[in-house]
């Protein structure tokens, strides 16, 4: 996911105008009509539609809802329709080379017709009812919502639109029947799914999975998100910030009550994650990944939060009274229209930290993670008689404080490990005792790359006099559970060819390899040569030698192998590989920066080339939180050395 501020488009803007001449209380709608402008009359025109008759009292309580909040929502206006429509054109021919590219330029010359708007100074009376009677009508009538007091109903399916940057558009009506398949249409024909919104979700999720090509998140995209889900579908990836919120719009379009989580930053390493939840019948939240799986089937089980929020119409009181006070905080935790709900995914506790003795006066604090490069705030804590309260925050994580100063964060604690069991373990470097270290990688090794095993087969490396390899002799095999890098220990015997295959039928892909003669801090060059035959076009013999950990070779059996001429029998004292990953193995020829963090910044303690697929440093202190940084990937963690081995965090 990208900065989800991208989701509030300009939201901090619209916070500061909103909470300019607020008090410390809770919105209200006179507050809100004040703020509507010439727009006023719009709003009041709803409220005396549904002040008239006594049954609907319910829905004059919804509009009052609507219109409290509406200060703090934006929509784009202008020429989006024309942006939708010409992205739709673009993905819609059959040569959608440069796709990306073109869209971008469509962007750039259409942005400064799209303009931010103020929901309070927009949204018209029949725009607002035609919502409210819609939302009613699922809620009530629909079936799959008909356990949602009217709490849950104002945030799982009033509001007249599901995020910002979302057109004030006719929306529900315009989807009703995207993604809707027959077996939707169907089910509540069966009594165990009849008004359980669970099995429609599934069934809605899987019709919008075969909408769209395989899933493919991409970051950092530059043009204007494409909130239309219908242009969206026809995208070849997105963010997954995108996903959720063309999903949302298709479930709620059929009375689903379905909202967005977020993790703003994770904890281990770069952007956040979004995804959806559905409120079920048993009162409680499952989250699916929208686009890709259903509820009750596993997405990021595994995986460690700091901070989780879920997307709401509502603002958060306790945010707004601070911001309304006039609190400076990083643009980072203000999530003005969210609720924290950490504790619906794991154990959490309220965590009381000690700050620097210079920041036991301030008022607020912030909880940092580290996003690969630096120190990311994602929630807040006031501060009081030195220590900063940092309430519902998610364990097995590494955090440190920060205090804003004039816009700028400064560190105000040690760093510190929140275990899973919940005890704090502060991290301070021992500068009186060295510590040496062992690194293969400079981050860890993530279940994109665990999943690759079906190609880690068992490969032997084989030596022999003969160009032909005839009489050829097993000098190494390297197993298919070593998935990352490794040296072997061939005997010494000095043989002029040396190749790669597969043991068996297995295809087994090598990044890179390298041949070390005794003494040799550099690896002997060879001619390269191969079976003279590839198993496809990508994955050619030359990459196992490119000095590029991203690609790699493939090999199978005997008729696919590749290795290595070295002109003259040659001894070789160890073979050093690097196995298809993630292209973050300590690569040989490149630089790598170790750094240990002295309390306050990051100090460089050592640089290296590496000459093998291993770094050996014993310049650190003790006891320590390091970092390493390459010169190639932007993948590269903080760690700490305990039992002997690499800890990452």
């Amino acid at each position: 996911m990208t900065n989800l501020l991208r989701s509030y488009f300009c939201a901090v803007s619209v916070i500061a105008v909103a909470l300019a001449a607020c008090d410390d209380g809770l919105p209200t709608v006179k507050r809100a009509l004040e703020m509507a402008g010439d727009n006023r009359p719009e709003l009041e025109k709803v409220l005396e539609h549904y002040r008239q008759d006594p049954a609907d009292s319910l829905k004059y309580r919804a509009a009052e809802y609507l219109i409290r909040y509406m200060p703090y929502h934006t929509s784009i206006g202008g020429a989006y329709d024309a942006y939708f429509d010409t992205v739709d054109s673009l993905l819609s021919l059959p040569d959608r080379t440069d796709v990306m590219q073109k869209i971008e330029r469509v962007s750039d010359s259409l942005r400064s017709a799209v303009f931010t708007q103020r929901d309070i100074r927009a949204v018209t009376a029949e725009y607002l009812i035609r919502n409210i009677e819609a939302a009613f009508t699922d809620w009530r009538q629909t079936g799959w919502a008909y356990h949602l007091d009217f709490d849950l109903f104002c945030e799982f399916l009033l509001p007249y639109k599901c995020i910002d940057t979302q057109p004030l558009d006719n929306w529900r009506e315009a989807l009703k029947n995207v993604c809707r398949s027959e077996s939707y249409d169907q089910i509540q024909q069966n009594y165990d799914y009849e008004y359980n919104p669970l099995a429609s979700v599934s069934r809605v999720n899987g019709t919008m999975k075969k909408s769209v090509s395989p899933q493919i998140w991409l970051h950092d995209l530059k043009f204007m998100p494409i909130t239309r889900p219908t242009t969206f579908l026809k995208m070849s990836g997105g963010t997954c910030w995108d996903y959720a919120t063309s999903a949302i719009q298709l479930m709620r379009s059929k009375g689903l009550p379905v909202a967005i989580d977020f993790t703003p930053q994770w904890p281990d390493r770069t952007y956040g994650h979004s995804w959806c939840v559905v409120h079920t019948t048993r009162g409680i939240n499952l989250m699916f990944n929208p686009f890709a799986s259903n509820p009750n089937y596993p997405h990021y089980v595994y995986a460690r939060f700091s901070k989780i929020f879920r997307q709401t119409y509502k603002v958060n009181g306790e945010l707004y009274r601070l911001l309304s006070q006039g609190v400076e905080m990083p643009a980072q935790v203000i999530h003005l229209c969210t609720e924290d709900v950490t504790h619906e995914y794991e154990r959490t506790s309220d965590l009381k930290i000690r700050l620097f003795p210079e920041y036991k006066r301030e008022k607020m604090a912030y909880i940092a993670t580290f996003d690969n490069k630096s120190w990311v705030p994602v929630y807040w804590g006031k501060v009081r008689r030195g220590y900063a309260l940092f309430k519902n925050m998610g364990h097995d994580v590494t955090y440190m404080a920060m205090i804003c100063r004039d816009s700028n964060l400064e560190p105000a604690s040690l760093p510190f490990t929140v275990s899973a069991g919940g005890e704090i373990r502060y991290m301070e470097a021992d500068t009186t005792r060295k510590q040496r270290v062992v690194l293969d990688r400079k981050n860890p090794m993530y279940q994109h790359v665990f999943y690759k095993t079906e190609y880690l087969g068992n490969g032997l490396i084989e030596a022999s006099d003969h160009p032909d390899f005839r009489q050829a002799d097993t000098v190494a095999m390297i197993s298919r559970w070593k998935m990352t890098s490794g040296t072997v220990l061939p005997p010494r015997r000095p043989y002029r060819y040396w190749r790669l295959r597969a043991a068996g039928g297995d295809e087994y892909d090598m990044a890179e390899i390298y041949f070390f003669r005794e003494g040799d801090k550099r690896p002997v060059k060879g001619r390269l040569i191969s079976s003279g035959r590839s198993l496809d076009r990508e994955h050619l013999p030359e990459h196992i030698a490119d000095d590029n950990p991203e690609t790699y070779c493939r090999v199978k059996g005997t008729d696919y192998w590749v290795g290595f001429d070295f002109g003259e029998p040659v001894g070789i004292d160890r073979i050093s590989y690097i196995r298809r990953g993630d292209g973050n193995a300590i690569c040989v020829g490149d630089t790598y920066d170790i750094y240990y963090w002295d309390n306050r910044k990051w100090v460089l303690a050592d640089t290296q080339e590496a000459t093998d697929v291993t770094l050996e440093t014993d310049r650190l202190p003790a006891d320590g939180l390091y970092f390493i940084r390459g010169n190639r990937g932007y993948s590269q963690r903080i760690f700490t050395w305990e039992n002997n081995r690499v800890r990452w965090h």
